[in-house]
């Protein structure tokens, strides 16, 4: 079994980001040479903070549009796979009732009515 350093497990994620990281440049550069024409956009190169926040934004965006040339293990891009689908699309039903702490089946429709009108009083129609 090969022997693997701190300086290895490094240098290997940040080559596996490869793609990430030119896309990062290639924007960054591009947008930085056109800041002045770029309006609103173009104001965050006008401070650190700014490019530093824009930097960690484009960083996971393009690390979720490189997923599959970042992930290693393809274990593990299946069970992301899996935990995105449910996050995207949730199935309605089991979506926890929390007036009442527990979960209960039953129209998402009905709970949003019921939890929008429950502290208003019901007004009287003529």
């Amino acid at each position: 079994m090969k022997a693997v350093g701190s300086l290895d497990i490094v240098t290997g994620i940040l080559g596996s980001f490869w793609p990430v990281w030119l896309a990062i440049a290639i924007v960054m550069s591009l947008s930085w040479t056109y800041h002045r024409r770029l309006g609103l956009y173009g104001r965050i190169y006008e401070s650190p903070l700014g490019v530093a926040g824009l930097f960690i934004v484009l960083f996971w965006f393009f690390t979720a549009v490189f997923a599959d040339v970042v992930a290693r293990a393809p274990q593990l891009l299946d069970v992301l796979r899996r935990v995105m689908v449910q996050v995207v699309s949730p199935q309605l039903d089991s979506l926890p009732d929390r007036s009442l702490g527990r979960r209960q089946p039953g129209n998402l429709r009905h709970r949003l009515r019921r939890s929008r009108n429950s502290g208003l009083p019901r007004r009287k129609h003529p």
